[in-house]
């Protein structure tokens, strides 16, 4: 078949079926839509071209700059349309952790910008965060930029809404959608589509990382509630996946049935096995989820965890875990939650140092003399940075008897 524009061969992606024997959930007969063959490597070129194209001759007529907030695959795909119609394209983004995606990005041409904040999505009690100073920027210059804004624009829902389309085609009866829980785009277009042309009702169930986990493209549950397109109302169910899951899922897939898919596919894969595990079919049921990109941008990311993995599990047996009752007064009680779960929840007493602020300095011992305690919902990330310092400690933020926390409003009346 001959196309006349790469544009062309953006969607219309085949749908997989996943062998019984892998996924291990008997009367389900399930199906991975290929996203990842869209023509950029993921389910993102369907919402780049759905928010810029229709605006194209207004930003060339106008001479204005393309600008996003993105660290992975939007910013990827928005940069090769950008470069391909001779248009400039701005990033405002949080710190990149995937370089090779940065390298990518950079390579067709787009100015990135990176800040301190630490959530991977709009932050509105963080003064860096990109989504502000976007806004800021355009206010300065009204007739100098085009925000895409995939976390509140439209299109973005709209784009996947011909996704459901496509899957509707092909299996008229879909009885659940497991969607990763990124922008919340691609769940909440496809999901719209089947409810209104299914007799029926599938189950919409929306998936994030467990704790303070990270996979790139998905949200951990303490950054979730930022993102514009997210309405708890609109899922069945929300589950979660743990990171490590989420690894050992991507490995099945690319191993096993040989899709190339990174992490992101990885983390819905394992969650809805552990969804059926708890919920047994009975009878024949039919389900889908997106293989959302290509593995190969996040390989050197994948194996740097690897090998992050195999340290911090010889390094996590020397950590001890406290109680809050066993807590001294003189302790430094460290929470390493992104600000906005800081501040819904907290110990007394505690400071918040985000954990990615620290990992750029806690290798030089900044808190020496005290008795550091590290707090995370769950323990690991905590005993993770406590396993790097002498004498550091880990709580459990789960553990803890809910009357002992407070919210920065209580603190401040």
């Amino acid at each position: 078949m001959i196309y006349k524009d790469v544009e062309e061969l953006i969607g219309n992606t085949p749908l997989l079926e996943i062998p019984e024997h892998i996924h291990g959930i008997p009367k389900l007969k399930l199906y991975a839509k290929l996203e990842l063959l869209n023509i950029f490597g993921s389910l993102k070129d369907r919402i780049a071209k759905e928010m810029l194209l229709p605006h194209l001759e207004q930003i060339k007529k106008e001479g204005r700059t393309v600008i996003e907030s993105s660290s992975g695959n939007t910013a990827k795909a928005l940069a090769i349309l950008c470069a391909k119609h001779h248009i400039p394209f701005e990033i405002i983004t949080n710190r990149i952790k995937v370089p090779t995606q940065k390298k990518l990005i950079q390579w067709y041409g787009a100015t990135i910008t990176e800040l301190p904040g630490q959530a991977e999505c709009p932050d509105p009690t963080n003064s860096d965060d990109p989504i502000q100073l976007i806004e800021k920027e355009i206010e300065r210059k009204p007739q100098h930029y085009f925000h895409t804004s995939q976390y509140t624009n439209e299109s973005n829902p709209k784009a996947h809404k011909q996704t459901g389309k496509e899957i509707h085609k092909e299996l008229p009866v879909v009885n659940y959608y497991f969607g990763d829980l990124g922008t919340c785009g691609s769940s909440v277009g496809i999901g719209t589509y089947l409810r209104n042309v299914q007799k029926e009702q599938p189950k919409i169930i929306g998936i994030f990382t467990k704790g303070n986990g990270y996979v790139p493209g998905g949200r951990n549950e303490y950054v979730l509630a930022e993102v514009g397109h997210f309405k708890k109302e609109f899922y069945d169910e929300i589950i979660s996946a743990s990171e490590e899951e989420a690894h050992e899922a991507t490995v099945i897939l690319n191993k096993q049935v040989g899709i190339p898919c990174a992490t992101t596919t990885g983390l819905v894969f394992a969650a809805l096995q552990n969804y059926f595990q708890n919920n047994p079919l009975k009878e024949e049921q039919t389900a889908v989820f997106l293989a959302c990109d290509r593995i190969e941008p996040y390989a050197d990311f994948i194996q740097q965890y690897k090998k992050r993995e195999i340290q911090q599990k010889e390094q996590l047996r020397e950590v001890e875990e406290v109680t809050y009752e066993q807590i001294s007064p003189n302790a430094l009680l460290i929470d390493i939650r992104v600000p906005f779960a800081y501040q819904l929840k907290h110990l007394p007493g505690s400071i918040n140092i985000p954990e990615e602020l620290l990992k750029g300095y806690i290798h030089t011992n900044p808190f020496q003399g005290k008795e550091v305690i590290f707090i995370c919902p769950e323990g690991k990330r905590s005993k993770q940075l406590a396993a790097r310092l002498p004498h550091a400690k880990s709580l459990t933020l789960n553990t803890v008897d809910k009357n002992y926390l407070r919210t920065s409003e209580n603190e401040t009346q």
